[in-house]
């Protein structure tokens, strides 16, 4: 029996869902302007659990310390990340007023 194109496409977005879009300007602010230890406790406050926090904060301080630059941090940070706490980060930043960045 053959898969139909319907249930093939259900079958790829469960096993690589599909990421909201961020708003590149906003990405690149947030990069630079602000601090990755910092900011991941505003980014996943009441979404995690406190197990996932230590980690996440762990992971960012345990990154930062190999980086001189800021937005050197966030690549990797982000990187690190799987695709549901990345969703988490994007959902954050494109919530942002770029203003306020």
């Amino acid at each position: 029996m053959a898969l139909s194109p319907e249930l093939l496409a259900k079958i790829t977005r469960e096993i690589n869902p599909v990421i909201d879009k961020v708003d590149i300007i906003k990405l690149l602010k947030f990069m630079y302007n602000c601090n990755v230890c910092e900011a991941v406790a505003d980014i996943y406050a009441d979404r995690v659990d406190s197990h996932m926090m230590a980690w996440l904060t762990n992971k960012a301080h345990d990154i930062a310390e190999n980086y001189q630059h800021n937005t050197d941090a966030w690549i990797d940070f982000l990187l690190a990340l799987d695709s549901q706490y990345l969703q988490m980060a994007t959902e954050y930043i494109n919530h942002l007023n770029l203003s306020d960045i």
